[in-house]
């Protein structure tokens, strides 16, 4: 799943680079403009390399602010439909620099969005205006940041009934699924500048142990999403009964990882591999949960309840080590 994803992203590019020769731009290359004065990037799951096979597909268009009242309409209107056409289900966004700093600012989900922008056609210098534009030191601070992803992640839980264990978790928004993952992720990034996860042990937040954990419970929803992509022919991010067997049975034949080590009776051993979903999901919201807090105290300077909550999160994280090593 990891090596097709990686494929499907150099091929996408690919295909882009031939939508953009149709729009009649000669040899493009990484910095070739989309268009005269505009970027192009990718954005969300494309921008973190993450495609699934029935991932949407996003990118923004970025124009200079000096094209504001001169959109290059004919020609983006051309290169969407083109990629609509080639089958792609697409998301995209066209705005200017001082349009993506006013979004920004007045959104948090939206400012996670560009911070994961990744440049595919056009020069850097409007990239880096843009990412200055909605930089920490300009909008959402570290401290803001951290509280609005916070509540949002609360958000989020509640509408999952707070428990990775439901019958038919959703492994990417449900606790201790991929949005977890990606929040620790975001507020790493955010208030360390850290481009990747391992930043939180360059920084002292997280052991080596503790990263291989996280690192490893993210691979192992990453196959579950893709198998569910490509048996639900869609977008299916809840391990649904209709697939559970074909994929525990997949897993079973493919002799890796906690698979290889269940043998036996087969009713047993898809139990079993349900089971150890159940505990991936838990360990990674313990993790991402204890990770977030001890940003959060940093980032609060010693406050009383910065204090109370890391003592809290560092209580939890061993208890849960502990129990993990049983």
């Amino acid at each position: 799943g990891l090596v097709v994803a990686a494929i499907a992203n150099v091929v996408l590019g690919a295909l882009i680079a031939i939508a953009m020769y149709h729009l009649s731009i000669a040899e493009p290359t990484p910095t070739s403009d989309f268009v005269p004065g505009a970027i192009l990037m990718a954005v969300g799951g494309y921008g973190r390399g993450e495609l699934h096979p029935c991932s949407d597909v996003d990118l923004l268009i970025l124009l200079g602010d000096d094209l504001a009242g001169h959109l290059p309409k004919a020609e983006i209107e051309a290169f969407v439909q083109l990629l609509w056409d080639a089958g792609f289900y697409l998301g995209h966004s066209v705005r200017t620099v001082a349009e993506c700093a006013e979004d920004a600012a007045a959104d948090v989900v939206t400012t996670t969005t560009f911070m994961e922008a990744r440049l595919l056609a056009g020069s850097k210098e409007l990239l880096h205006a843009m990412l200055e534009a909605t930089s920490p030191d300009r909008i959402w601070p570290s401290r803001a940041f951290f509280q609005a992803k916070f509540e949002e992640q609360q958000a989020r839980h509640a509408r999952y009934h707070e428990t990775a264990y439901n019958l038919e978790p959703n492994i990417k928004e449900g606790p201790g699924g991929l949005r977890d993952i990606q929040m620790i992720s975001w507020v790493t990034r955010r208030h360390l500048g850290a481009r990747t996860l391992h930043g939180l042990v360059e920084n002292g937040f997280t052991t080596e142990r503790e990263h291989r954990a996280l690192v490893g419970g993210q691979r192992s929803l990453w196959r579950i999403r893709y198998a569910l992509h490509l048996l639900a022919g869609r977008a299916e991010d809840r391990l649904l009964f209709d697939f559970q067997r074909q994929i525990a049975e997949r897993f079973l034949s493919e002799g890796n990882g906690e698979a290889a080590r269940i043998r036996g009776n087969r009713m047993r051993d898809l139990n079993k591999i349900q089971s150890e979903a159940y505990r991936q999901v838990e360990e990674i919201r313990g993790l991402a949960d204890a990770k977030a807090t001890e940003i959060y105290a940093q980032a609060y300077n010693q406050s009383p309840e910065a204090a109370e909550f890391y003592e809290f999160s560092r209580t939890m994280q061993a208890a849960f080590l502990a129990d993990g090593e049983q």
